[in-house]
């Protein structure tokens, strides 16, 4: 017999906790307690309800707040959400979410925590139907994972492939390929012992019906649901773009959750026997990157990802400090209602169903400012300069104005609901000694505004930003320009100079010791190596004189960013050889380089020169997280500044050398599931 079985909390007991009287520990028991216990369960939420907590609950301190809140979360979610399932099954269909499964006891079965910048926000799974196995999708590629150990089973992946670019499970719940094999290119499904390939297009993204007895797919530009496999295939124009594909289990009907470009999204459905594109719901919040949608297994109702439950506001995509993390939703088919199944924090996407469980990939996103001595022995780092204190909301991207006396920064997280529209800039100011005085708004607008750049006499700001001239749905909206801006640092109301037309994912900019030369990297237009720009401006009024590329020697083959000395012309460029492994490269001025060391990174770290010039400060990986390095720009063996347990990338030195201003990242990936009945 447990301890569950022989001890209940008696009302004194109830009554406490719903006036937050107890220990975090003590509130922790009883209500671990009344999950397990339907009768303490129920005299809980009559405690509730009879004796409301709001007239009696303490002055919430800072000591208390995360303490009450989370009880406060944990009474109202778990405890009258369970309520609710054990006294009404009849509102959700027969594979509703089973009663204990509350969105605060989803069952986490894998996590990491990756060591790169952005570029895993978006990884995510896809489970086999047995639970045994998962495909994880990542910057890198794709991978199949033993859920058991962890264990990478790559061989079971390749088989005899050359490379194995993408893939998913099929509609019999074998391992469908897009791969390569001895120039046998194409999509690839498990027949028996033998691979058969398909005849669907290199670039679509397919997924089978149950039994295979059918597929859907969908290739850019993404406004076409088709069905079946060529020469057979049928076409349905749906205009929007599509950013998700499931099927009903009985092979029915497929489900396809399409994007307009105002911004809406529609769970749409095509049936393989003919007939129109029904719309089943529109008008829904969801986040315009490729998503998943999962049917339940009854076919009554199906998964998706929402930022909220209302109409999309396309203002709202662009607020820096707005809770818009997406949840988990069911929506049921037959009257389009939805109901919420986990808001955990953080961002809930991907939905997959697979046997008796709802998968999803759940997102832990953390970033601050910190200061780590550098020319100040005895100094103590300052965590969380700028970040959790002003409101739990990402920051990132410092950098230091021309005296040290201000810290400038990027804002906003990077959230999947409106990837890349919600940053803004702030400044604060810095004393000797690393304290700060009250954030200020520096840049802001529509879409993406990065840390800006002081010009060295500290007169001019030179930025990144994706402009807009109103607010839009998604990243590469409509009239989204990417280019680098110039404007007055004392006048927060002067006019934007735009120094690039380039249209297409530029750098940020960094100046000449002189203050007449702007360096930063691009595209130009077209997707691959970014190279290394220079624009050339008047320093007095501002004006662009040119913009031409900067030849690089034959050594380097392209920039992931360039930084100008602070006391001469040479230039430290980052080059990245492959997906692991970057180099730091001095091109004098004069045009020779020499290279400084090569190190492992998967991500833009950063690397900045100290205030003199001799030495270079880098971020690179080290066991799992990303740390600072120091090394001479000559070469030689590096320093380790930093043995953070997360991240620290983007190092900036303060003018007196006493500062590094750094990002301070902590950020983890889950697998969640939670069981249908």
């Amino acid at each position: 017999m447990s301890a569950l079985d022989s001890w209940h909390p008696d009302s004194k007991d109830l009554a406490n906790l719903a006036k937050e009287r107890l220990s975090q520990k003590e509130a922790q028991y009883i209500l671990d307690h009344c999950k397990e216990c339907r009768e303490c369960a129920d005299k809980l939420f009559e405690t509730i309800r009879s004796q409301p907590i709001v007239g009696e609950r303490r002055l919430v301190k800072k000591q208390n707040w995360m303490r009450a809140a989370t009880l406060t979360f944990f009474l109202a979610a778990a405890i009258l959400a369970t309520h609710w399932f054990l006294e009404d099954n009849s509102r959700s269909g027969q594979f509703a979410i089973e009663p204990k499964s509350l969105p605060d006891l989803s069952e986490t079965i894998y996590a990491e925590e990756p060591s790169t910048w952005f570029e895993d926000a978006f990884t995510h799974a896809m489970v086999s139907p047995d639970g045994s196995k998962m495909l994880h999708v990542d910057s890198l590629g794709v991978s199949l994972v033993d859920l058991s150990s962890g264990e990478d089973l790559r061989a079971e992946l390749l088989l005899d492939f050359d490379q194995v670019m993408a893939a998913t499970f099929d509609g019999n719940g074998r391992i469908a390929r897009f791969a390569n094999r001895r120039r046998d290119m194409g999509w690839f499904l498990e027949s028996g012992e033998n691979l058969r390939s398909t005849a669907i297009p290199l670039d679509a993204v397919p997924v089978w019906a149950p039994g295979n007895r059918d597929v859907v797919w969908i290739r850019p530009p993404g406004n076409r649901i088709v069905l079946g496999e060529p020469p057979d295939d049928r076409w349905h124009n749906i205009g929007d773009r599509v950013l998700g594909l499931a099927w009903d289990p009985t092979g029915a009907a497929a489900y396809g959750l399409a994007m307009s470009e105002n911004g809406s999204a529609s769970v749409l459905r095509v049936r393989p026997l003919g007939g129109e594109v029904e719309i089943i719901r529109e008008g829904l919040d969801a986040s315009a990157l490729p998503n998943g949608l999962a049917v339940a297994p009854d076919g009554q109702s199906l998964f998706i990802s929402l930022a909220t439950e209302d109409e999309p506001d396309a203002d709202a995509r662009h607020e820096t400090r707005v809770n818009r993390d997406l949840d988990i939703y069911e929506l049921e088919i037959k009257s389009g209602a939805l109901r919420l199944i986990s808001n955990i924090e953080g961002d809930d996407f991907w939905p997959w169903v697979a046997g008796d469980y709802l998968y999803w990939t759940h997102n832990e996103y953390d970033a601050s400012v910190m200061l780590i001595p550098l020319g100040n022995p005895g100094a103590k780092p300052l965590f969380d300069v700028v970040g959790e204190r002003d409101g739990r909301f990402a920051t990132q991207l410092p950098r230091w104005n021309p005296s040290g006396e201000l810290l400038a920064y990027t804002v906003g997280s990077w959230r999947l609901a409106d990837w890349g529209l919600n940053l803004d800039t702030e400044v604060v100011a810095i004393g000797s000694d690393g304290d700060r005085g009250p954030p200020a708004a520096l840049v802001t607008g529509y879409h993406a505004d990065y840390t800006p750049s002081w010009s060295p006499d500290g007169r001019w700001l030179a930025y990144r930003s994706r402009r807009s001239p109103r607010p839009v749905p998604y990243y590469a909206g409509p009239d989204v320009t990417d280019d680098i801006f110039l404007r007055r640092a004392d006048d927060p109301d002067a006019e934007e100079i735009r120094l690039t037309d380039f249209g297409w994912e530029v750098g940020d900019p960094n100046w000449s010791t002189d203050g007449s030369r702007l360096l930063f990297d691009s595209w130009d237009r077209v997707p691959g190596v970014s190279k290394p720009w220079v624009a050339t401006i008047d320093p007095e009024h501002g004006d662009l004189l040119d913009v031409v590329p900067l030849k690089l020697p034959d050594e380097i083959s392209g920039s992931v960013s360039g930084v100008y000395s602070p006391v001469s012309d040479d230039v430290l460029f980052i080059e990245r050889l492959n997906p692991e492994t970057q180099r730091l490269w001095v091109m004098l001025a004069a045009g020779e380089v020499e290279k400084v060391i090569d190190f492992t990174s998967y991500t833009r770290g950063g690397a900045a020169w100290t205030p003199d010039g001799e030495s270079i400060v880098y971020s690179a990986l080290v066991g799992e997280k990303m740390q600072l390095f120091l090394v001479p720009r000559v070469g030689g063996e590096p320093q380790q500044l930093t043995a953070e347990p997360v991240n620290v990338l983007h190092a900036q030195i303060s003018p007196d050398g006493l500062w590094i201003a750094a990002t301070r990242l902590s950020q983890k990936k889950e697998i969640r599931r939670l069981p249908l009945r």
